[in-house]
């Protein structure tokens, strides 16, 4: 039973690994069309944060919250993301209820949106600091 439960936990560390590194090339990739697209335009980072979000998995999540760690999305944008996903259980959902698992997909879709504008113009009114983007200094 033990040698099963790590056999599922490597599994599992093994998917999301591959998931972060297919995020970041993406990212890496194609960083100046997602500049361009998206870091200076906040509804369209609510909006696509909050779709990614209700796409049912997790990497929509990891895009996101990578992406913010780059400093591609804002601080609204995590929030969207957070707000909008069902994650894994969202397949579940689809397979059990699934007219009921759409509604619901598109009331987080709504609330994504709403809680990525609000976060982002609670922490410009109290001017809360929020993390900066992460960078590799290369010393010559």
């Amino acid at each position: 039973m033990i040698i099963e439960t790590l056999l599922e936990t490597l599994k599992i560390i093994l998917i999301i690994f591959v998931l972060m590194v297919i995020v970041e090339f993406f990212e890496l990739k194609y960083r100046d069309k997602i500049n361009n697209s998206i870091t200076k335009k906040p509804l369209r980072q609510y909006t696509l944060s909050s779709l990614l979000g209700v796409t049912p998995g997790c990497f929509g999540t990891f895009f996101i919250v990578s992406s913010y760690a780059h400093g591609i999305v804002g601080f609204g944008a995590l929030v969207a993301v957070m707000v909008a996903t069902a994650g894994d259980e969202a397949f579940v959902m689809l397979a059990k209820i699934p007219g009921t698992a759409l509604l619901i997909f598109f009331i987080c879709l709504i609330l994504g949106i709403i809680a990525g504008f609000l976060a982002d113009k609670i922490i410009k009114k109290t001017k809360l600091k929020i993390s900066k983007p992460c960078e590799i200094k290369v010393h010559q």
